[in-house]
């Protein structure tokens, strides 16, 4: 059976499912998702939809570290700092869980967040179902476990040229930090002052961004970050403009995009900029979580600052024409 558990309160939303709708009750039964959730917590949605959001939070929060992405993204979207789609395989209980990230402007990237108990087969059925993946767009699928994401790279094809698109990334580790950690101290060196980023700091992030990532972003989709999640910069107290380090808070609740200025390399602030993002993020009751490639030192850091590694790996898969 197909449900709506809500409907977003904004019109093109609300067109989009009601196309969805009609197009699922001409499939056959089998290739019908058995639960759709569409939320927009940024137009004001009714209490339902907020009660729905944490019934899926308690239900994930037995599954600590795999979950904890998909609880921070659930989490910002009740607070109304990201607009997402969320489409699960069954009400109330499942197995797998989608989350596409919406970001209205910025129209070349699309996010796409799963989590699963479930096998990759139930991944691959629930984004298909959904048509999820935006073909001829850039588009990034998150923090899947590397089984998951090996299956959909070998299984999610071009229907055009039945080829693989799907590119996977490096393998990565979760580091995370349960509730009651005690997360080593980080004093700020001499010379340098903590603060914040903000509007005026877009263009020099967007200056460096593709150095970083390997491809350029939106101002939007940059101000977005900025303006509706945490970040903490570094100042010299020689120019308290402008920031010499910094690192974002992405809209699933982890540290993201870490970027020290060339001169300043070396001098451990990277690592006093995470242990302040993890105050950050516990201040909004998420658990801190990092996620590193393999082979890179930064997994030392984070054991001697206490995280707890998980036993599996994850991979991104990125979409690109």
């Amino acid at each position: 059976m197909f449900y709506t558990l809500s409907l977003a309160l904004n019109t093109a939303l609300y067109h989009h499912a009601a196309r969805a709708f009609a197009a699922a009750a001409v499939r056959p039964a089998s290739t019908v998702p058995l639960s759709v959730m569409t939320v927009n917590s940024l137009s004001g949605e009714v209490e339902m939809t907020r009660s729905s959001l944490r019934t899926i939070i308690h239900q994930l929060e037995d599954d600590t570290p795999r979950a904890l992405s998909t609880i921070g993204l659930l989490k910002h979207a009740i607070e109304g700092r990201v607009l997402c789609k969320i489409h699960i395989n069954g009400w109330p209980s499942f197995n797998t869980i989608i989350c596409e990230v919406i970001y209205p402007r910025a129209s070349e990237v699309a996010d796409i967040l799963c989590y699963s108990r479930g096998s990759g087969e139930d991944v691959l059925q629930l984004i298909l179902s959904n048509n999820l993946i935006s073909w001829g767009r850039r588009q990034q699928i998150y923090y899947l476990e590397s089984k998951f994401s090996d299956y959909l790279s070998e299984n999610l094809l071009d229907p055009s040229t039945g080829g693989r698109v799907l590119k996977p990334s490096k393998e990565y580790v979760s580091a995370y930090f349960p509730k009651g950690s005690q997360i080593k101290e980080i004093p700020c060196p001499d010379g340098f002052v903590l603060g914040h980023l903000n509007s005026r700091h877009i263009p020099l992030l967007a200056k460096h961004w593709g150095k970083f990532h390997g491809w350029t972003s939106s101002p939007y989709y940059i101000s977005k970050l900025i303006l509706d999640f945490e970040t903490i910069a570094l100042y010299s107290v020689n120019d308290l403009d402008i920031p010499v380090a910094w690192i974002l808070q992405n809209p699933f609740g982890r540290p993201s995009s870490i970027y020290i200025t060339e001169e300043y390399r070396g001098m451990n602030l990277g690592t006093l900029l995470t242990v302040e993002m993890f105050k950050a993020v516990t201040s909004q009751g998420l658990i801190p979580e990092t996620f590193t490639e393999l082979g890179n030192n930064f997994r030392n850091i984070t054991a001697k600052l206490g995280g707890i590694e998980s036993d599996y790996t994850l991979k991104w898969l990125l979409l690109e024409h």
